[in-house]
C-alpha cells in the first residue's frame, strides 16, 4: 500500500536527513543495508540482511517509489 506524500514534504525529509532515507539513515538509492556501528554491522550480518533475495526487493521497492520508507517524527 503506498500513501501520497505531497512534494513538498519529501523534500522537507530530504533536506532533513541529507538525501538519506530517515528510517534506516542510508542513502536513499542503496539497496544493501550499511551497519553504522559495530553492533549495526554484527546485526546486519547475523540477520542475512543484505542476502540476493532482499536486495532484489529493496531494488524493486526503490523502483516503486516505495523505498525508503516514510515514517513518522516521534
Amino acid at each position: 500500500m503506498s500513501a501520497y506524500i505531497p512534494v513538498e514534504l519529501r523534500q522537507q525529509i530530504r533536506d532533513r536527513f541529507g538525501n538519506c532515507c530517515a528510517y534506516c539513515h542510508t542513502a536513499e538509492f542503496l539497496t544493501e543495508m550499511i551497519g553504522l556501528t559495530e553492533v549495526g554491522r554484527a546485526a546486519i550480518a547475523t540477520l542475512q540482511m543484505n542476502r540476493p533475495a532482499l536486495v532484489r526487493a529493496r531494488e524493486m521497492w526503490v523502483e516503486l517509489g516505495e523505498h525508503p520508507p516514510v515514517t513518522d517524527d516521534y
